[in-house]
């Protein structure tokens, strides 16, 4: 991704993963978010996600709208969805580009982005992106391995002091917790929970 980064031409640039959906009007709303508001660094959205078809929404994952939302939300999730996004490049530059961070490329370069340089983030409260889901989805977030990764991530924020120890305690043992649960309860949690 950060190869990706370096290689593009414009300043502004959208992202999204390849076996997913964009509405139409999703990068007209997210210029539009950048016009109407020139200290903007990042502007994600809502997904929605699907099994099978686009029609078949089984969850939407929300996220927080304004700045100070997004940071409050920041110590413990990462509030910036990676798929959903239009960011600068310089921004993006500025805080270091991506890191091989595993599992976590993309909540560590938002930490950096918003939290070391004072970005601008900004989330569209509507849904711009259609996320593709299966069983799968839930069982590649689980297993002693990603409880793990989980640890090590939430514990260096909680170092760098992005996060209290109380966040990380609820934040990084209480995912790990899930990551060793069942993979029928672990579905249930994120889908009750965490959208």
């Amino acid at each position: 991704m950060a190869c990706g980064i370096n290689q593009a031409k414009n300043e502004l640039i959208a992202r999204m993963d390849s076996d997913d959906y964009s509405v139409p009007d999703r990068c007209e709303k997210q210029l539009m978010a950048f016009a109407s508001n020139k200290e903007l660094d990042v502007v994600g959205s809502y997904e929605a996600e699907f099994i099978g078809s686009i029609d078949n929404v089984v969850s939407v994952h929300k996220v927080p709208e304004n700045h100070d939302e997004i940071v409050k939300a920041m110590r413990r999730r990462c509030p910036i969805l990676h798929p959903t996004v239009m960011f600068k490049k310089q921004a993006v530059l500025n805080s270091g580009n991506y890191h091989d961070v595993k599992l976590y490329e993309d909540y560590d370069l938002f930490v950096r982005m918003i939290l070391e340089k004072k970005s601008n983030p900004y989330n569209i409260q509507e849904c711009l992106y259609y996320i593709r889901t299966s069983e799968d989805f839930y069982k590649r977030r689980g297993g002693l391995k990603y409880a793990g990764t989980v640890l090590k991530f939430k514990w260096i924020m909680f170092r760098k002091k992005h996060m209290s120890f109380i966040d990380f305690v609820v934040s990084g043992l209480g995912q790990a917790f899930v990551c060793i649960m069942p993979n029928t309860f672990r579905k249930w949690f994120y889908k009750t929970f965490l959208r």
